[in-house]
Order: C-alpha cells, then sequence, then structure tokens
C-alpha cells in the first residue's frame, strides 16, 4: 500500500510543480526549451493571478508556447481570443507575427502573405516589420508570382534603400532570371 502511495506521489509531484511555480520559474521553462510545461504553468499563473503585474506576460508566453510546439491550430485560436480579449495587449505584434509566420513554415504562402501585410498594416512601428517585408515578398517569389515580387522589391529599394533583406530579395530576383534563361 505505501509503495502504490509513493509511486501516485511521484507522478504527481511533477503536476503539483507545475501548478504552484512562480512566472520566473515558468519563464525559466519557457527559456529552457519546456514549453508544454511552462504552457501549463504560464495558463495557471494567468488563471490564479487575474489581476497581477505579469498576468499579460504570462498569457503572451502561454500563447508562444503553442507556437513553439507547433499546435499551429491551437497557437492560431488563442491568438484570436486574445485578439478579441486584449486589442491592445503589448505582445500582440510578437504574436501576429508568428502566426503569420507559422502559415509560412506550413507552406501556405497565400494564407501568410495576406497575415503578413495585415501585420505591415497593422504594426508599423513593430521591431518585426522589417522582417514582415521581407516574408510577404518571399510569399510572391514562392507562389510564382514574379512580376509582383519584382516590383515589390523595387518598391521596396525606392523607401528604403538600406534595407537589410534586399541582398537576398535581389538573389531571389536573380532565381527568376536563372530559371526563366534569361541569365545563365
Amino acid at each position: 500500500m505505501m509503495r502504490i502511495i509513493i509511486i501516485i506521489g511521484f507522478f504527481l509531484f511533477p503536476l503539483s510543480m507545475t501548478f504552484c511555480v512562480s512566472y520566473d520559474e515558468a519563464l525559466g521553462m519557457f527559456n529552457g526549451g519546456q514549453y508544454s510545461e511552462a504552457r501549463t504553468a504560464f495558463q495557471n499563473y494567468f488563471v490564479s493571478n487575474k489581476n497581477g503585474e505579469k498576468t499579460q506576460p504570462a498569457r503572451f508566453y502561454a500563447i508562444k508556447c503553442l507556437y513553439k510546439l507547433k499546435k499551429y491550430d491551437d497557437f492560431t485560436s488563442e491568438m484570436a481570443k486574445l485578439q478579441i480579449d486584449s486589442p491592445n495587449h503589448p505582445g500582440l505584434d510578437d504574436l501576429a507575427y508568428l502566426q503569420a509566420f507559422s502559415e509560412d513554415e506550413q507552406g501556405h504562402f497565400d494564407v501568410s502573405r495576406s497575415l503578413f501585410q495585415e501585420f505591415l498594416k497593422n504594426f508599423p512601428a513593430s521591431p518585426y516589420y522589417k522582417n514582415a517585408q521581407y516574408y510577404a515578398l518571399k510569399a510572391l517569389y514562392r507562389l510564382g508570382r514574379y512580376n509582383e515580387f519584382n516590383q515589390g522589391v523595387e518598391r521596396l529599394r525606392a523607401t528604403d534603400p538600406s534595407h537589410k533583406s534586399l541582398d537576398d530579395l535581389d538573389l531571389l530576383k536573380a532565381q527568376i532570371l536563372v530559371n526563366s534563361g534569361q541569365f545563365t
């Protein structure tokens, strides 16, 4: 009987640890790549500290864990809830960028392009803005919409001649020429 209690306690101990951790411990789990445990810890923190100082960051990281776990449907669903519940959430630009990027990772280039364009419209001051410009254009390339891609690259060059991704985009332009036989 005592062995059963010890064994049950052994298996329940990690669950109770995840439930009772502080925000900083949950963040340590996240930074350590323990995304499943971190998600549970952040959710529990969020639920038990509704008006706490770190409630918004806990919710942000709970959602970001879904992205890290590649649970993209759940990530998108939680992201939509956050947009409704907290339209001014400070981490919304980060999550919106990851949402668009997750579609890119899955090869849904039409969807990713649309989400990156929406991101560019909604978050012009975001630190992810230039990356979003790059991925929105790269989606056009991947979709084979080369005229739109070339025009977009030239517009970007005209508005931001020092954009960090112009060299990469120029390589894609050159690849179009090689593939079409115009450049060997």
